[in-house]
């Protein structure tokens, strides 16, 4: 199955130490099972009362009375790697920030801004902008979707809250009249029209209503 990439995905690296706030603490973090079978073929083995606590099911690793994961050693870096490398640590250790999102033809893969260290690769001062792949997909949703990235990317003079909220509006009225035409949603976020159908958004709902249906003469 095909799995697309934004275009910074590559780009992130962990921080380690140097993490303002350190994905070690406050999260139980789960053990599968081929991490416990490294863990007791590691020598010594690793303690199995840190990963005591169970939910769903599943171990997660238990924390300390401050609420930190027990391998987090003061320097704030994980016991686990030093003594026995990157291979050592959980499944969900190695995976986090990255996230993949499985679809019917495709997955998708992101990095979760919960992590400082995404804020700040998409903050860059010197970084270019933000690119995001674009699935061949016949299907409307994914086609809003790029549009209304597309759209939050060019317009940079309007905050991307004021974005959402004009594209939100634009797919309700669409939705409220029962047209799934694509060639409607083409018109909308074409990237001249889409400015124009935006601005009556900061009138009243009304008045957008009407200025939105008599600019796409869709009634």
């Amino acid at each position: 199955m095909q799995t697309l990439y934004p275009d910074y995905y590559a780009q992130f690296r962990c921080t380690a130490d140097k993490c303002p706030i350190t994905c070690c603490q406050e999260w139980k973090i789960s053990v599968d099972d081929d991490t416990l079978k490294r863990w007791a073929a590691l020598n010594p083995p690793v303690d199995s009362k840190l990963f005591t606590y169970v939910q769903d099911g599943q171990r997660v690793i238990a924390l300390n009375s401050r609420h930190v994961c027990p391998f987090l050693e003061k320097n704030k870096l994980c016991r686990l790697v030093l003594e026995h490398g990157e291979d050592a640590i959980s499944e969900t250790c190695q995976v986090f920030p990255r996230e993949t999102h499985s679809f019917a033809d495709h997955e998708e893969a992101s990095l979760m801004p919960c992590c400082p260290a995404v804020i700040d690769l998409w903050a860059a001062q010197d970084a270019a902008p933000l690119t995001f792949p674009h699935p061949n997909i016949d299907s409307i949703p994914f086609f809003i979707r790029s549009a209304v990235i597309d759209a939050i990317l060019q317009q940079t003079d309007r905050l991307p809250e004021q974005i959402l909220s004009a594209c939100f509006y634009m797919i309700q009225e669409i939705h409220r009249k029962k047209s799934r035409q694509k060639t409607l949603f083409q018109i909308v976020f074409l990237k001249k029209a889409f400015v124009s159908f935006m601005m009556p958004w900061t009138t009243s709902r009304r008045t957008a209503s009407t200025l939105f249906w008599s600019a796409t003469n869709f009634y």
